[in-house]
Parts: C-alpha cells; sequence; structure tokens
C-alpha cells in the first residue's frame, strides 16, 4: 500500500504566489471594470452636458414667423404711432393695422438650440421656419443687419410721408442733393455734398431721374450745372464722361431725394425695421390729415369687421405700392388677431395664390379661438386704389365686389 506524501515545500511556495496572483488579477480586473464605469460615466455626463450646453446656448438657426400687429391710427409705447404737426390733425375710428414677420436668431437676436428643437418639432411645412442662419442671412453681423433694416424703414417713413400728402394734392417741394463725388470724376472739386441741383443744361430738376437724362443727353459736350449752396445760386461747367460700362454719360455724382413738406409727421416705431410698413403708414397719415375717416366707428354698432384692417407693401413717393417678403406670414398673423381684410401688394398676388392652394386653412380668421370666416385678401398697386379699397370696406360693399388675386 502505497503511503500518500506530502507536498513539498516548492509546491507549497508555487500554490501560495498561484493563489495570490489570481488574487491580484481579480482585484486588478476588479480596478478595470470599475475605471471602464467611470469613463462611461464621465462619457455619459459630458454627452448630457454636451446637450444641455446645445439647448441653452446660442444657435447657428434662424426661426421666422408671424410677427405682431401694430395699429398705425393707435399708440406704441404710450405715443401716438402716428404724431402731425404744422396742419391740423382729425379723429379716426377703427385700426389700420401694419404686419410684420417675427424673426429670430440669425443677425438680428439669439435663438437657444432648444427654441429651435421646437421650433423643428412645431414645423408643420406653412406656419413657421427654422434653417440654418446662413440660408437667409449669409455673413451678415448684428450691425450691418440692424443698420440696414433701419435705413429701410426711415426711407420708408418718408416716401409714405410724401405720398399721402401728394394724394390729399397738398404741396409737396421734391429736392435733389448731391450725396457724394466720385474722386477723379468731372464733379470731384467742383460740387460738394448737399448741393440742390436746380438745372442740368437746359432741364428743370426736379427727380432723380432728370438729372441722369439731362447728362446723356449732353453726348459729352460741356453741360452747365446749377446749385443752390448756402442759400446761393451757382453754375459750374462739368465736362460728362463715359461710364465704366461705356453705355451712358456721367459726370461722377451719387444723388439723394429730399422734400420739403407742408406738414410734419412723426412716425413712433422705435425698434421697428424694414421697408414694409409703407402702404399703412401713408393710409395712416391720410386718415389723419383728412376731415373724413377711412374707417367705420367701430362703436356705432355696425359690422366691427369693416372698423379693422390690415395689410403691408412698400411705396414710393409717388404712392406705387410694391412687392415684400413674408407675406404668409403676415396673412397668418392677420388671421389670429381676427381681421377680415387685408390689403396686399399685387406683385404678390402669386404667392398668395400659392397660400390658398397649399392649405386654405392659412386663410382663415380667427375670434376667441374659433374660426369666423375666410379672410379677403385684397391686391392693390397704388395709395389711390388702397383708400378706394378701404372706403369700400367702410361703406359696407359686398365682399364679392371688392377686387382678388386671380381674378
Amino acid at each position: 500500500m502505497t503511503k500518500p506524501t506530502s507536498p513539498s515545500e516548492s509546491e507549497k511556495s508555487s500554490s501560495k504566489a498561484s493563489a495570490e496572483s489570481s488574487a491580484h488579477r481579480r482585484k486588478r480586473g476588479s480596478r478595470g471594470r470599475e475605471r471602464r464605469f467611470n469613463l462611461r460615466s464621465v462619457s455619459a455626463v459630458a454627452t448630457c452636458a454636451l446637450l444641455a450646453g446645445a439647448f441653452v446656448l446660442p444657435s447657428s438657426y434662424v426661426k421666422e414667423g408671424p410677427g405682431p400687429l401694430f395699429d398705425v391710427l393707435g399708440t406704441y409705447q404710450d405715443k401716438d404711432v402716428i404724431e402731425v404737426s404744422g396742419a391740423p390733425s382729425y379723429k379716426t375710428y377703427g385700426k389700420l393695422n401694419m404686419t410684420t414677420v417675427s424673426v429670430a436668431g440669425g443677425p438680428y437676436t439669439e435663438l437657444s438650440g432648444a427654441e429651435a428643437f421646437y421650433g423643428w418639432l412645431a414645423f408643420d411645412g406653412n406656419r413657421s421656419l427654422v434653417v440654418p442662419t446662413d440660408a437667409l442671412y449669409p455673413h451678415v453681423s448684428h450691425e450691418t443687419a440692424t443698420a440696414e433694416t433701419g435705413a429701410q424703414m426711415a426711407d420708408s417713413q418718408t416716401q409714405a410721408k410724401v405720398a399721402a400728402m401728394r394724394h390729399l394734392k397738398m404741396q409737396v417741394t421734391e429736392k435733389v442733393l448731391v450725396n457724394t463725388t466720385v474722386e477723379g470724376s468731372p464733379a470731384a472739386g467742383v460740387l460738394e455734398s448737399g448741393d440742390r441741383l436746380l438745372k442740368v443744361g437746359d432741364k428743370q430738376i426736379t427727380t432723380l431721374k432728370d438729372v441722369s437724362q439731362a447728362v446723356n443727353a449732353s453726348n459729352g459736350s460741356p453741360i452747365q450745372v446749377t446749385v443752390e449752396r448756402d442759400g446761393q445760386q451757382r453754375t459750374v461747367t462739368l465736362n460728362p464722361v463715359r461710364s465704366a460700362e461705356g453705355d451712358r454719360w456721367v459726370v461722377g455724382i451719387s444723388l439723394k431725394q429730399s422734400y420739403d413738406l407742408p406738414a410734419q409727421v412723426q412716425y413712433n416705431l422705435d425698434g421697428v425695421g424694414g421697408p414694409s410698413a409703407g402702404l399703412m403708414l401713408a393710409l395712416g397719415t391720410v386718415d389723419k390729415l383728412s376731415e373724413g375717416t377711412l374707417l367705420a366707428d367701430e362703436d356705432a354698432g355696425g359690422d366691427p369687421y369693416r372698423s379693422y384692417v390690415s395689410g403691408t407693401g412698400t411705396i414710393d413717393a409717388n404712392g406705387n405700392v410694391g412687392a415684400i417678403g413674408g407675406i404668409k406670414y403676415k396673412i397668418l398673423a392677420t388671421g389670429r388677431y381676427g381681421a377680415r381684410y387685408f390689403l396686399a401688394p399685387k406683385e404678390n398676388c402669386d404667392s398668395v395664390l400659392k397660400m390658398q392652394e397649399q392649405d386654405p386653412s392659412m386663410l382663415n380668421y380667427y375670434h376667441a379661438g374659433q374660426v369666423r370666416g375666410t379672410m379677403v385678401v385684397v391686391p392693390v398697386s397704388t395709395l389711390d386704389e388702397a383708400v378706394q379699397v378701404v372706403n369700400a370696406i367702410k361703406s359696407g360693399a359686398p365682399d364679392d365686389s371688392l377686387p382678388r388675386c386671380g381674378s
């Protein structure tokens, strides 16, 4: 019978080392799993932080949609939107609403990632738009955008005043002034910024077009130019040269218009920019300067919708109404605020018809959250037409007697 042998010292030592090594591996493995767990935790926290930052920080997107309405016959920031001095101002009734597009993000304001994301979620293809800023405002700074819209609004206000007073047959004197001269040109060092052009050749100057026509008619021959500077008239001789394109004669001046008006009109719309307020400001000015009223008295028991008209459109000094952008959002805003009548530039009719074809409900107007009917969008091409339309609305003319896009 064989006697069992006991492990040798070397075997004991080897077994002990193996056990210690195994324990070490288990411990090291545990630390590895712990490190991997910690890395996953850190990664998850970082991801959440990045997502949270993306939601909170300004995004590189811009959102457009319906904006607020401004009653040009009412007040804004505790001031009358239209203030008249130097001439009688008369009582008005109802509301003439200029419409706007709400723009968040881009060069104007900040749009957070969360706002952009929610805009996408709510996007229905028609009533709002969220796109990369560069798609609408490529390389445009806040300062540039603000300055541009401010200049557009200032010019629009000037044109609205002139158009309104011309419509009312008030005396308006148009002046053509030298804005700048081109270095090295015939006019450089001869004419100065602020000079009022009175006569070019044999032509009396009343419009910007008069100047270019008179200079071009010279066919390059020396031409006499009469200007008013510091209250005194002077006549100089200029030698026209060919334009860089070679298609006309020029003397190297840029021009600007100015007007002497029989009344002072101030528009108080600080912070509102762009050129599309012109039509409604002109209508409001006509109403303020007229003894009669454009709209019905909403408190006289008549149809309240005939005292509540919205619209949009650029305008020039001769009363011509021009196309604008974002008309879809302006119509949507009008419907939300419950206006049944909307004045639109005739040039925008294609956009209105397309909008109606895509979704007729976009022309609905509401009251207390309920649909009250389909908006009457009336195209106009001049201030005279717009005044006629508003008077027809006031008098109760049937809706189907008003002009419509496509008819």
